[in-house]
């Protein structure tokens, strides 16, 4: 018997589907479709030249067109029906052992956030800005799932659990950051979205950051003019020559470049009154002589601060505190307790009311293509944060996103 190749070809696919999710008692998260309605306006059969009766052969296409019409407008949604349930309860289950499974890595680029830091500012927390800027580029977030997802009722609301894993990491580089369990909130206000983000995700975060070098920064005359004044051996009133009286006199006239060096990765810590952070480093103070620095003293910092966030008007904003600064130099100085005193104390002060300046302007949070966010509002807990929000969607992103990933289904979104 002869073999004949069919082609069917559909057109004018209409298609509605959607997805109720619901929880057992349980808490398993249950995904089913609800709504469905798909209607193919057209269905053309072509094939090879045939030979015989062309009464027989049209009444095969014909048949094979409303077999195939009737099978996707009225057995398709009941096909779905049945199976996607058990294929994404299959797809979402996660065991003990596979705390990475479902791991998708997608860049984070947090490049908008940085505020008035970005173009054209000569404070010497810009110089450090710019370079988190370009480090950000170049991390990654593992949003795979720790748990299968779960559902939580709280009153007639219930709450769709998803917990991702959050490490934020540099390629090449994983991150050797413990994880706690973080304290919960009452969600009885209502919003759209909780998000809970464990003191884990910002430590693997300065933990990348210092491995990629990116905590270490340069100060001088050239990069920073506002430091220009005090960044000098000799002066009327107040610099930094005030501090080295000997270096001052044995190079007068000259610049002064400041290195500072984490020696280690920075820790946070998180708690109900907001997050401490605290840094160790090394700076080396270098004389700009010509053609060469020359290095004239190295000290160990040591630095804790506390900072307390909030949202208003769709910007971070928060107080700081620098709760510690203690600076050692590392040679013998010539130096009175006066001198000392100023050491560990203005730097301190400087970069406390930087920080409050920062806080005080806001940070814009950052706008997303898929929706707005609203409603915003951060509560602190221990061992972690959380923020909560409602938000609109933005319907034709949404759309022009479905589209691709119908158009390229094996891409990554």
């Amino acid at each position: 018997m002869r073999s004949v190749t069919f082609a069917v070809h559909a057109s004018n696919v209409a298609y509605d589907i959607g997805f109720t999710l619901s929880g057992r008692q349980n808490g398993e998260l249950m995904v089913a479709v609800g709504s469905c309605d798909i209607n193919v306006q057209r269905v053309r059969v072509t094939t090879e030249e045939l030979h015989g009766s062309r009464l027989v052969w049209n009444f095969v296409k014909s048949l094979l067109r409303s077999s195939l019409r009737h099978f996707i407008n009225r057995k398709l949604c009941k096909l779905l029906r049945n199976h996607v349930t058990e294929e994404v309860k299959s797809h979402l289950k996660i065991t003990g052992k596979q705390k990475l499974l479902h791991g998708d890595f997608h860049n984070i680029g947090i490049t908008e956030t940085i505020g008035g830091y970005r173009h054209g500012n000569s404070s010497y927390n810009a110089i450090f800005m710019q370079k988190l800027d370009k480090a950000f580029h170049q991390l990654y977030m593992n949003t795979g799932l720790v748990e299968s997802p779960s559902t939580d009722r709280k009153g007639s609301t219930v709450f769709i659990n998803i917990p991702v894993n959050g490490e934020i990491y540099a390629p090449g580089y994983r991150n050797n950051v413990g994880r706690n369990v973080m304290s919960e909130i009452d969600m009885h206000r209502n919003k759209m979205l909780y998000i809970g983000i464990n003191e884990f995700v910002i430590n693997t975060l300065l933990s990348s950051l210092y491995h990629m070098d990116a905590m270490n920064f340069t100060l001088n005359s050239v990069n920073t003019p506002k430091l220009e004044d005090f960044l000098q051996t000799d002066c009327e009133d107040f610099c930094l020559g005030t501090f080295l009286p000997e270096v001052a006199d044995a190079h007068p006239g000259r610049a002064f470049s400041l290195l500072m060096v984490a020696d280690r990765a920075p820790a946070a810590s998180f708690d109900v009154q907001g997050i401490q952070i605290k840094l160790t480093a090394v700076i080396t103070v270098q004389v700009d002589a010509p053609g060469s620095k020359i290095p004239v003293m190295r000290a160990d910092v040591r630095m804790r601060a506390t900072v307390s966030l909030r949202v208003r008007n769709q910007k971070l904003h928060g107080t700081a505190e620098v709760n510690e600064f203690d600076l050692k130099p590392r040679e013998k100085l010539n130096l009175g307790k006066d001198a000392v005193e100023l050491m560990n104390e203005v730097p301190g002060k400087v970069i406390e009311a930087e920080l409050n300046n920062i806080l005080d302007k806001g940070i814009q949070l950052p706008t997303l293509d898929l929706f707005s966010l609203r409603n915003v509002a951060i509560t602190h807990v221990l061992k972690g944060i959380w923020m909560e929000l409602d938000f609109n969607f933005n319907f034709d992103a949404v759309a022009k996103l479905i589209k691709n990933i119908l158009k390229h289904p094996n891409s990554h979104y």
